[in-house]
């Protein structure tokens, strides 16, 4: 069981960057600077990423439309077996040591509900940067800062 703890801090660091606007060219420079490849693109805005975090499954999925990215959701830790003994107790923990570094980074954290499946948030002018746990891995999602991550046709 594997968990990238330095990725996922360079991953809200490049974030957090100045100039990121969600456009689909900052999706691109994004990617640059962070050393992942984009292996699949729709004309509606969503892309799958491959990323070089040292986890079992190193994607990223990219939501938005043609015009904006909404939401980049990136797996920091590996998507294990459910019924594998103690991975509760592994997430939990790899969960926690993700908490305390994205906080020397970024601060408090604005929110959060604790539990099995446990997220937190951390709420930035630019987007909100949301760290979850569910019953088999940790993800990073990076929000726009309007909280909407679905399909937006009207912009």
């Amino acid at each position: 069981m594997q968990v990238d703890i330095q990725g996922a801090v360079r991953i809200a660091r490049l974030a957090m960057e100045p100039g990121w606007d969600w456009s689909v060219g900052a999706l691109d420079q994004f990617c640059a600077s962070a050393g992942w490849e984009i292996i699949d693109r729709s004309d509606r805005g969503s892309a799958t990423l491959r990323t070089n975090l040292r986890v079992g499954r190193p994607e990223s999925d990219v939501y938005g439309n043609p015009r904006r990215t909404n939401l980049i959701s990136t797996y920091v830790s590996d998507v294990c077996d459910p019924d594998m003994p103690g991975l509760s107790e592994w997430l939990t923990e790899a969960f926690d040591q993700l908490c305390a570094a994205f906080t020397d980074v970024l601060g408090e954290h604005s929110r959060g509900k604790p539990g099995r499946e446990a997220t937190v948030f951390w709420d930035k002018p630019n987007m909100t940067i949301e760290l979850s746990m569910t019953w088999q891995s940790i993800s990073v999602d990076l929000i726009r800062p309007d909280g909407f991550y679905g399909i937006d046709y009207q912009e």
